[in-house]
């Protein structure tokens, strides 16, 4: 969507109304999806004065409820109710199939700008005291002049860059990923960086430097001192209009050798500029060498792991970390799943191969806080957009009062 339809308040608010006509009448409400949008979206109904039944999932997380509200998997779930479906806009046509399978057509999908929306005008309040050992962790993925022609909205601008980590610097005490967090208890934020673009060398780490934050930027390798493009920015060059995101999810779970059948279709080279580049083994060194920099492993070739076999899991895990070290000389002992959603991207098989490939830890890309004995093997990221200051510390504040 244009990002001026972004800033219309006009547009927002006939979202909101037609959120809140669509409670109307109605006193058995679910919201299908527990993550981050499910939680702004009970807050914001819990403002107007809306209640609803329990939070739905399709597997069962840990989490029995959240602020004093069940969740329950969709097989418990009331065909009778009425759903909000909640989630990332890639895994709602999924989540349809699972509440058509229960017989209920009963439902609202909310899309993500109307999550925006009620985000906005929910009053987050950030607990005063915040439990020790508590790990917030940025995920971001590209920093650049200008976030003007970001077909994934994965940019954040070099100047909004900036004026987030100026801020973290002074309020926050910023942690590192690849410390020993169990031995750790002072609250901390924590700075990652997924895919490993050339821009994070570029217009990240001065900024990084210039306010002494760590971070740590996890590295897909097959494309290392090469011009080619990731798979999904090849995509995004295609223009295939309203095709492209259904590509998406076929190509996420496909073999990296089916999705380089898919793109022999299309006769052109897909030469990355400096925009979507990815790191040389020069600058990777320099990163590291800093010491401020900390690398960990993004697979070869960046597929959704769970749709691989266990060969091919085994291969994108080792081979990316050999690489990895092979160039650095040191040890890579962190991870981070591509896509990152819980069984969605990986699953229990996925998580078992990591162990088992030596790795320490490794982070998911699904919203919350990691807290002293949590999964180490699922640590919770909370996703960076391009936003102004005031947006972004209330994102932060909101991600506190519902993770806390």
């Amino acid at each position: 969507m244009a990002k001026e339809t972004l800033s219309n308040s006009a547009y927002l608010e006939t979202l909101v109304a037609r959120l809140l006509n669509e409670c109307k009448g109605k006193d058995k409400i679910y919201i299908y999806g527990a993550g981050a949008r499910g939680r702004y979206l009970e807050g914001f109904l819990s403002e107007n004065g809306i209640k609803i039944k329990a939070f739905v999932e399709t597997c069962i997380s840990n989490t029995n409820e959240i602020k004093g509200i069940p969740v329950i998997s969709v097989d418990e779930s009331d065909r009778n109710y009425f759903y909000f479906l909640c989630a990332s806009m890639r895994y709602i046509e999924d989540i349809k199939a699972q509440i058509h399978k229960r017989g209920c057509k009963n439902y609202y999908v909310v899309d993500e700008n109307t999550v925006l929306a009620v985000k906005a005008r929910t009053h987050y309040v950030k607990p005063s005291t915040i439990r020790r050992g508590s790990k917030y962790v940025l995920l971001y993925h590209s920093v650049l002049p200008s976030a003007d022609n970001d077909y994934w909205n994965i940019t954040v601008t070099k100047e909004n860059f900036e004026e987030q980590i100026r801020y973290l610097a002074d309020n926050y005490h910023i942690g590192r990923f690849d410390e020993e967090w169990e031995t750790d208890d002072e609250p901390s934020v924590v700075i990652t960086f997924d895919d490993g673009y050339a821009n994070n060398y570029k217009f990240a780490f001065p900024i990084l430097k210039k306010y002494h934050v760590p971070a740590t930027i996890f590295v897909c390798t097959e494309n290392i001192d090469t011009k080619c493009k990731f798979w999904f920015d090849k995509l995004s060059e295609l223009d295939l209009k309203e095709n492209t995101k259904e590509i998406h999810g076929t190509l996420r779970k496909s073999s990296s050798v089916q999705r380089e059948q898919f793109f022999k279709n299309f006769p052109r080279q897909f030469l990355a500029d400096e925009t979507c580049r990815i790191l040389s083994s020069n600058e990777i060194v320099e990163l590291v060498d800093s010491g401020l920099v900390s690398l960990g492993a993004h697979t070869v070739t960046h597929p959704s792991l769970m749709f691989q076999s266990k060969e091919d899991q085994f291969f994108e895990l080792n081979e990316s970390r050999n690489r990895l070290e092979i160039i650095t000389g040191k040890e890579v002992l962190t991870f981070s799943y591509p896509f990152g959603g819980r069984n969605i991207d990986y699953d229990n098989t996925t998580i078992k191969i990591v162990g088992e490939c030596g790795y320490k830890k490794a982070a998911s890309a699904f919203a919350g806080i990691h807290y002293a004995g949590d999964d180490l093997y699922q640590i919770p990221r909370n996703s960076q957009r391009n936003c102004s200051l005031p947006d972004f510390i209330h994102n932060m504040d909101a991600n506190w009062s519902i993770y806390s």
